[in-house]
């Protein structure tokens, strides 16, 4: 997401991302995509819904989908 800063991002940003990284890596294992997902969903601080503003863990939560 070049075009859109760190402030702009949010959840339902996130969850396309997701998306598209799951349709491009279709052989990935189900239950630890579901795992993974649900986990970015629990730590999201949908009070605080940018991206900059989330916690470490979940940042972590974030980047662990998608590598």
């Amino acid at each position: 997401m070049p075009d859109k800063s760190a402030a702009a991002i949010g959840l339902a940003d996130i969850a396309e991302l997701c998306k598209r990284d799951l349709k491009a890596r279709p052989t990935r294992d189900c239950h630890d995509i579901r795992d993974q997902i649900l986990q970015i969903a629990i730590e999201w601080d949908l009070d605080r819904d940018a991206l900059d503003q989330q916690s470490n863990v979940c940042l972590r939560a974030v980047v662990t989908f998608l590598r």
